[in-house]
């Protein structure tokens, strides 16, 4: 009995995988010198994917058996992605399934900074109760060809707002000198020169920083250069607390 029932259930499953009636199956193959029944010929089996996309991984090499429960391949479709971002387990009141997130990439000279996309927030079911963290799946609104499987970038959500727009510039134009923050600004009277700033800084989420003073819309802040420009400006161990770079990367004091 327990081997006809096995005989059965190996019919079901060669019928559903190659599309042939288990009456067909067991039927006595022509083409066999021993007279097997056609399921016993079966040499190749052909799957084929529901949907288009691409081959990750081959879990199985060519000629193994493979269980019911074996891992056969894996296959990515890229334009279906999603983001999976941790956040704190303390935090958690503060998000909601459905609440508009961004993904932003890490800044790099060959990214633009905007290049971040808008994303639809889901909090994941798993928590990890050994680093006090749960689980933040985020899906993308929007392709760029930044986005792969594996690429590290962030996810900013937006848990509140003051509601009035401010000036704010990437966190890495500050630099810390000593106890103070600083950052350069472009002089707006003369384009060959760059003034030294004491930053007065707002709120910040690690990429961007408010500037309250200091800064008004439409100047430009050295973005790449500012660790040198600091260097700079330090004469004899003292650094100085005023002044303007040249063109030819001269600092003068004001005067």
């Amino acid at each position: 009995m327990r081997l006809r029932n096995a005989l059965e259930l190996l019919l079901m499953n060669a019928s559903s995988l190659l599309g042939i009636s288990t009456a067909k199956l067991a039927e006595t193959d022509p083409s066999s010198t021993l007279g097997h029944p056609r399921w016993r010929e079966i040499r190749l089996v052909e799957v084929r994917a529901g949907s288009p996309g691409v081959v990750e991984s081959m879990n199985l090499t060519y000629g193994s058996w493979a269980a019911e429960s074996s891992l056969v391949l894996t296959t990515v479709q890229p334009d279906v992605i999603r983001f999976r971002a941790m956040g704190l387990q303390s935090d958690l009141p503060k998000f909601a399934n459905g609440a508009t997130a961004r993904i932003v990439p890490p800044q790099s000279p060959a990214i633009d900074i905007n290049a971040g996309v808008e994303a639809d927030l889901t909090i994941g079911l798993e928590a990890h109760p050994d680093e006090r963290t749960i689980t933040l799946v985020a899906t993308p609104r929007e392709q760029r060809p930044w986005m792969r499987a594996g690429v590290s970038a962030f996810l900013e959500v937006v848990v509140e707002t003051s509601g009035g727009m401010a000036l704010a510039i990437p966190r890495s134009a500050i630099v810390k000198d000593g106890i103070t923050h600083v950052f350069f600004r472009r002089d707006p009277a003369d384009p060959n020169k760059a003034i030294r700033i004491e930053a007065d800084m707002g709120v910040d989420d690690g990429r961007w920083v408010v500037i309250n003073s200091g800064l008004a819309l439409g100047d430009e802040v050295v973005l790449q250069g500012a660790y040198e420009l600091k260097l700079a400006t330090a004469q004899s161990g003292a650094t100085q607390k005023g002044g303007h770079f040249h063109a030819d990367g001269t600092f003068h004091g004001e005067h």
